[in-house]
């Protein structure tokens, strides 16, 4: 059995979950990096505005309503600016 691998270790998919309500974003964080996930944490439109131009995520999980916008212009502003098959937009009620 050949213990060595000519292939890089996958890496985890990131996600940006974007959460106002600190406890819900706590719970989410936690379950999803116990699932393996690298989970980058915002809570404001500004923060993720700020995450996102440091790096682009695979996922954005964002609530709709935050303390200076609304997760829809978010999710519009992502989508334009990063055009990629892979790329996944969910959205958080508030009944998480």
């Amino acid at each position: 059995m050949n213990t060595s691998s000519s292939e890089p270790p996958a890496q985890p998919t990131t996600i940006l979950l974007v959460e106002d309500d600190a406890p819900t974003s706590w719970r989410l964080q936690d379950a999803l990096g116990k699932a393996g996930y690298q989970v980058r944490a915002a809570g404001t439109l500004g923060e993720a505005r700020a995450a996102l131009a440091e790096s682009a995520p695979k996922v954005l999980l964002t609530d709709l309503q935050l303390p200076d916008g609304h997760g829809v212009d978010l999710i519009r502003e992502t989508r334009d600016r990063f055009r990629r098959p892979r790329y996944a937009v969910a959205e958080l009620a508030s009944c998480v």
